[in-house]
């Protein structure tokens, strides 16, 4: 069985998170969902999954079912669970009525963007095309994962509104995630004016989490990776940058809150409130680790897939006008993660 349903605190988590949700909205709806193995998919699973009170269907996209099935071991024999194999940048043959679409593949960390700009754009671009058919078909409703990247450097102190939008290079390698999700966004726009199909957009700010990917690039999770191996953690700049983030069970909390009570046509920041520079929550996984935090400045340091924005702090009025809150703060993310890791 996979290990991470071997730990309490994980299960435990994804049970609360289960009950924050209307669960009745969900019963007896087919969700499909592709990117189903990645951070916010695979704990979106387990948090419908793990309450016995969910009576609906998840088909859920992957590459390689096999792997899926281990990946989700726990749900084996569950007919709640199926999948549907295939590369998302191709159409998928889905046979059986589809209530809500899920677009969640993505590349999301800055190695795979340098290394696969074509497909960090294709995945979204097509991947959000064929996801909007099978919708256009089933008359579903659309949940559109988006991104904090899309507002690229906005030139302010305060926090970022959703109607606020930055500079965006087109000829920067590095902006073909952000490109991506902005064309994501308005062709998911259009599918929904065209075909009258409900639309809702969430736009998260980093999320970190104990379903993060081992080859995941990005700073937090390098800051976490170096915290298990019991290596010091090494922060290679000045660490001013002040971003948003949101621990993976609230952004799950958040999509299912959006998809209930969001206002079709309209984005929503999720993040958590918290603000950190990135010196102090390197300094905080150091510290929940117990093992020592190292800055080594490298003032050259120009990773072709790293964000050059230096203050991404998102305002969270807007969802949080409609109710919602979250519930982990980043200490207790940071714990819990560690924790649920550790083998």
């Amino acid at each position: 069985m996979n290990k991470r349903y071997e730990k309490e605190i994980y299960l435990d988590r994804a049970l609360a998170t289960s009950k924050n949700i209307n669960l009745s909205y969900f019963n007896h709806k087919t969700i499909l969902i592709s990117g189903a193995t990645g951070l916010i998919g695979t704990f979106l699973i387990d948090t419908l999954l793990i309450n016995p009170h969910y009576h609906g269907l998840i088909i859920a996209n992957t590459l390689n079912a096999g792997e899926a099935q281990m990946q989700f071991s726990k749900w084996r024999y569950d007919g709640r669970l199926s999948f549907v194999e295939g590369n998302i940048k191709d159409p998928l043959n889905i046979r059986r009525k589809v209530d809500i679409v899920i677009h969640a593949a993505s590349y999301t960390d800055p190695a795979n963007y340098a290394a696969h700009p074509i497909d960090t754009m294709l995945i979204n671009l097509l991947g959000i095309k064929n996801m909007l058919d099978i919708a256009s078909k089933n008359n579903a409703q659309v949940l559109v994962m988006s991104t904090t990247e899309i507002y690229g450097q906005v030139e302010q102190d305060e926090p970022i509104k959703e109607s606020d939008y930055g500079y965006i290079d087109p000829l920067e390698v590095r902006s073909t995630y952000n490109v991506a999700k902005l064309a994501a966004e308005t062709l998911a726009i259009s599918y929904g004016e065209e075909y009258k199909l409900p639309i809702v957009i969430a736009r998260f700010s980093r999320v970190y989490g104990p379903t993060m990917r081992k080859n995941d690039s990005k700073a937090m999770s390098q800051f976490i990776k170096n915290a298990l191996n019991n290596e010091p953690v090494i922060l290679k700049s000045l660490g001013e940058q002040q971003f948003s983030y949101i621990y993976v069970s609230d952004a799950v909390k958040a999509m299912l809150f959006l998809l209930e009570n969001g206002k079709s046509g309209e984005a929503y920041n999720v993040t958590n409130d918290e603000i950190y520079t990135l010196k102090e929550i390197a300094e905080l996984v150091a510290n929940i680790g117990r093992v020592p935090f190292e800055q080594i400045i490298q003032d050259e340091f120009k990773g072709k897939g790293y964000s050059k924005a230096q203050y991404a702090l998102l305002d969270t009025k807007k969802i949080k006008d409609l109710g919602y809150h979250t519930d982990v703060n980043l200490a207790q993310g940071l714990e819990e993660t560690i924790n649920i890791l550790k083998s």
